[in-house]
Order: structure tokens, then C-alpha cells, then sequence
């Protein structure tokens, strides 16, 4: 099985040579909302919002509202029908 997945592009420490793939404009908010659901965190840290997005080299951090809605805005109000129900219902807490 190892060598099926070294054969398939799998390789150690990957998360240090990652780079997103290159992606049409209008599938840009698809890849983004895929990623937040499969490695993002959003929840109530210390009495506040907080959204964290695994990245190669950096966690990136989202702690104010205003870019919260805004992060909301690019994922959610597109007529999208495939999301992660539990970080969806985190975000319409949080959507003023």
C-alpha cells in the first residue's frame, strides 16, 4: 500500500512543499470553502469568533467579525449546495 501511495504523488512532510493548485476565478470560492471544511477551525475561543485555516507554513488567524461576514460572504452566498452543515451553522451564528 505504501508504494501505491508514493506512486499516487503521496510523499512525507507534504505540508512543507504544498502549493494550492492553479484554478479557474469562478471556482476560486469552491477550493476555499473545500479547504476551511476539511482543514479549518471555527469556534468561540476566549469569548470570540475565530476561524483558523491550516496552510504550509502558517495558521491563518481571522479573529474580527467584519472579516468573518466577509469570509461568510465569499463561501456561503453563492447558491452553494456543498459545505460542511456543522462550520456552516458555526458561521450563521456569527453573520450579522
Amino acid at each position: 500500500m505504501t508504494d501505491d501511495l508514493i506512486h499516487h504523488g503521496c510523499i512525507v512532510k507534504k505540508s512543507l512543499i504544498l502549493t494550492p493548485p492553479k484554478i479557474e476565478e469562478n471556482l476560486i470560492s469552491n477550493f476555499i470553502r473545500g479547504y476551511v471544511d476539511g482543514d479549518g477551525s471555527i469556534g468561540i475561543y476566549n469569548n470570540r469568533f475565530k476561524l483558523s485555516i491550516l496552510g504550509t507554513e502558517l495558521v491563518l488567524q481571522f479573529n474580527s467579525q467584519k472579516d468573518l461576514v466577509r469570509i461568510y460572504e465569499l463561501l456561503y452566498e453563492q447558491n452553494c449546495t456543498r459545505f460542511l452543515k456543522r462550520k456552516k451553522i458555526i458561521f450563521n451564528t456569527i453573520k450579522i
